[in-house]
């Protein structure tokens, strides 16, 4: 049965009784304290019990995916993907229904990690920081051939997810800006510029171990190491 709680916004009290022999058991369950939101509605704060898991669950299946995508390919199943993130396949289409849902979560969430990686990169001076960025950048368009050849197949590439190119400047230009700020990188260049040099760079047919001394020298030069002085602000003897 239940029991109003007079005066009160909370939901009644439930009481179940059971019998057993002679003896009555009263189980009495309480709901969790409710509060009230900005709208003057009651609302249970506490997040349903399967949340965290559910999210652990989503996680484990891109972190799975990205590397099976690079590892293995474009041609890799959504069997292949829920062994490898060790949940069952039922849980991984709750999660992603189709493929290409699969596909633009991982992508967006690589764009997403490398734009944060532009406000804590490491480095001494500001040109360090900024080649830093690049490095991150470079195994990002790396990382994610596989799967933009495959989402290319599965929609148009009119698709909002495949406009990344804004997000990319807007995270890197503090840091070409205060690089060219002190002096340390050509201030002629742009980051549209540079983006394309590494992108380039990036999509060579070979091994990353032959691709990534070419890396190196391209940001060598970049910060004049070997090449032409990088252009400072002013006049400036030399």
């Amino acid at each position: 049965m239940t029991r109003a709680n007079p005066g009160s916004d909370l939901p009644p009290c439930r009481y179940d009784a059971g019998v057993t022999g002679a003896a009555v058991h009263i189980s009495i369950w309480t709901p969790s304290p409710l509060i009230k939101n900005s709208e003057n509605e009651v609302v249970d704060p506490s997040p349903p019990p399967q949340r965290a898991d559910a999210a652990r669950n989503r996680q484990r299946i891109l972190a799975a995916a990205r590397e099976a995508f690079f590892i293995v390919g474009g041609e890799t199943s959504m069997a292949e993907i829920a062994r490898r993130s060790k949940v069952g396949q039922a849980t991984l289409y709750r999660n992603f229904a189709t493929r290409r849902e699969l596909l633009e979560a991982i992508l967006t969430a690589e764009v997403d990690e490398v734009c944060a990686a532009a406000r804590t990169c490491a480095g001494d001076t500001a040109a360090q920081r900024f080649t830093t960025w690049l490095r991150r950048f470079f195994q990002y368009v790396a990382d994610k051939r596989p799967v933009v050849i495959e989402l290319v197949e599965h929609t148009d590439t009119g698709n909002p997810v495949f406009k990344t190119r804004s997000q990319m400047l807007a995270a890197g230009q503090p840091l070409l800006s205060a690089a060219q700020d002190a002096g340390e990188i050509d201030d002629h260049l742009k980051l549209d510029q540079i983006l394309d040099l590494i992108t380039a760079i990036a999509k060579i047919a070979g091994t990353p171990q032959y691709r990534q001394p070419i890396l190196d020298a391209a940001l060598a030069g970049l910060l004049g190491n070997g090449g032409p002085e990088p252009k400072r602000h002013g006049n400036q003897a030399h």
